[in-house]
């Protein structure tokens, strides 16, 4: 079953952290619980990007399926830090799949929700830019080494 997200006491992420209060329960009030089981998988690639997701709790693998059945894991994903996003910015199917690492606890918001957001919040929009160069910066350095 999917709830609302309250705010727990020690809840914050890389996208919460730093908003004014209005930002925050803006945020909060789109919200909604998901679990997975370790081993579930939260989306496969090329499912339709509907949803951005925020990790409260357990890690997750985000991997690129071989042809061969193999799996290239591009990152590890944990508490505080938000996945999904790009198939939400530019419209086109998830680039990679997602399974639960750990028992997992997520918050996720829609589609439609995110984009009301943005332009409710622009703080939030830039912590996403910022968070989409440092993911970029990164995947660089690591096809450079």
């Amino acid at each position: 079953m999917t709830e609302h997200a309250e705010e727990p006491p020690s809840w914050e992420t890389s996208i919460s952290n730093g908003l004014l209060p209005p930002e925050r329960r803006a945020l909060l009030a789109l919200l909604r619980h998901r679990h997975y089981r370790r081993g579930e998988v939260v989306f496969h690639q090329g499912d339709p990007g509907e949803t951005l997701h925020l990790v409260r709790q357990g890690h997750l693998k985000v991997v690129i399926p071989g042809e061969t059945g193999e799996e290239t894991v591009l990152t590890i994903v944990g508490p505080g830090e938000f996945f999904g996003e790009l198939a939400l910015l530019d419209g086109g199917p998830r680039s990679a799949t997602v399974d639960a690492a750990t028992p997992m606890k997520l918050l996720v918001i829609g589609h439609r929700e995110f984009w009301e957001l943005l332009n409710e919040a622009p703080p939030l929009a830039g912590k996403i830019m910022r968070a989409l160069s440092e993911r970029l910066r990164s995947a660089e350095a690591a096809v450079t080494a």
